[in-house]
């Protein structure tokens, strides 16, 4: 469990973990012009937003607030690794058909409005194996970071550090909602279908309530 009370405001938790969520709502309008400069800038900037500052969080939250990786869902699988990646395809098949069918809606309907962003990540993904590895990269650490902070995370926080947990409704819209801006670049289609997906997701893992299979899925 959570250490009650804890040591720090609940403004100064926030704002620490919203720090990736900014990251994330900005990095469409970075990303471009810092590959252009110099693919080096891109990857610091990506690997800073995706890989170091949430480690650097999650340490800082288990160290001052005891908020352990168990508590936003991360503890090891109870049925094992076998079932939590089977739950991990299961899921990814109501994910990405939820995601694709939202977005070809979406299209029909926002199409007219929509403009070509001047980065994505296809683009400079190299050929071969170097691009496996790229791909993976990003599949891994969106898959991770965006569950954890965009669910598990701020649930756990929602439950026990502010005592919320009887306002589900409200959390699942503000969750959702913020999840889908964050891919604003993608278009008005990308961000409805962004919407559904992180609905279904933050669902599934209130279902299950461990979020290594929701991780999975969203890797795939």
């Amino acid at each position: 469990m959570i250490k009650e009370g804890g040591r720090l405001s609940g403004s100064v938790i926030v704002g620490v973990v919203s720090i990736p969520i900014v990251g994330a709502m900005l990095n469409g309008l970075y990303n471009g012009p810092l590959y252009r400069i110099t693919p080096a800038f891109f990857w610091a900037a990506d690997i800073a937003l995706f890989v170091l500052a949430p480690a650097v969080i999650l340490y800082w939250l288990a160290k001052t607030e005891r908020i352990l990786p168990r508590n936003y869902g991360l503890a090891f699988p109870s049925g094992g690794v076998f079932e939590a990646v089977a739950g991990s395809v299961f899921f990814s098949v109501i994910l990405a058909a939820a995601y694709e069918v939202s977005k070809y809606i979406g299209w029909i309907f926002t199409w007219r409005w929509y403009v070509p962003p001047d980065f994505s990540y296809s683009a400079v993904t190299p050929d071969g194996f170097s691009g496996l590895l790229v791909a993976g990269y990003w599949a891994v650490t969106a898959g991770l970071v965006e569950s954890v902070f965009y669910i598990g995370l701020p649930w756990c926080l929602w439950r026990h550090r502010f005592g919320l947990e009887h306002r589900r409704t409200l959390f699942l819209m503000m969750s959702t909602a913020l999840f889908a801006l964050i891919h604003w670049e993608q278009g008005l289609h990308g961000v409805i279908a962004a919407f559904v997906f992180g609905l279904a997701a933050c669902v599934l893992y209130w279902k299950i309530n461990d979020l290594w299979p929701i991780v999975g899925a969203h890797a795939v």
